[in-house]
């Protein structure tokens, strides 16, 4: 009735349930509305200290769990902790390489790597003793991501000259490939209602869809 929208949720502001709350009052009641959807969320806490460098934070491999990439012993290492900062954090992976960025499988059971030389790796923790290397051509492939029925790998590879989004049965990568941008893509993130979604460039805020490949 008033035209107005104020979301509140325990979460931070970025992202999460309230923002997609937001995402989708926007998107099909834009003109019913007489200002912009605020937002209402919690503070944000810091969860490491000290001068190393950290970054890449992502949920899991629990739901109370954090893990990101430290330099903290040299090398450019995997490390997890508890969300709520306390406790310690411990060390996942030291692999041979430096780690650009990973994600978890949707189970919490491997790790997909990039390494600073552009090559993807899979790590399953308490299963592998070292790092196995899925991509290795002679071009940089990156950022990997499984879906959320953990059967397919999107990833983003330079193969035809500039970035693009690619897809491949998972794990059983060799099967198939399909690339799904067509415009140059990066950052490919796997999502329950629509599939793969990925940023048309990097400079475009234009997103792309490809619905049927994760169902």
């Amino acid at each position: 009735k008033t035209g107005r929208l104020l979301v509140v949720h325990e979460a931070v502001q970025i992202g999460g349930f309230g923002g997609e709350i937001a995402a989708e009052v926007t998107e099909h009641l834009f003109d019913r509305l007489k200002g912009p959807v605020k937002r209402l969320g919690g503070a944000f806490s810091r969860l490491t200290f000290g001068e190393d460098n950290e970054f890449a934070p992502v949920w899991g491999p629990g739901d109370d769990e954090v893990t990101f990439v430290s330099d903290r012993n040299g090398g450019f290492d995997v490390w997890v902790r508890r969300a709520d900062g306390t406790g310690q954090a411990e060390l996942v992976l030291d692999p041979t390489f430096d780690v650009h960025d990973f994600s978890w499988t949707p189970d919490g059971s491997t790790l997909l790597l990039t390494s600073a030389a552009f090559d993807v790796w899979m790590y399953r923790p308490g299963t592998d003793e070292e790092p196995v290397q899925l991509l290795n051509g002679s071009f940089p492939e990156m950022e990997p991501t499984v879906s959320p029925d953990g059967r397919w790998m999107a990833y983003t590879s330079a193969e035809s000259g500039r970035n693009e989004v690619y897809v491949r049965p998972f794990p059983d990568i060799e099967s198939g490939r399909w690339q799904v941008s067509t415009a140059g893509g990066r950052n490919p993130a796997c999502e329950v209602r629509s599939g793969i979604m990925s940023p048309k460039n990097s400079s475009s805020k234009e997103f792309m869809g490809v619905n049927g490949l994760f169902r």
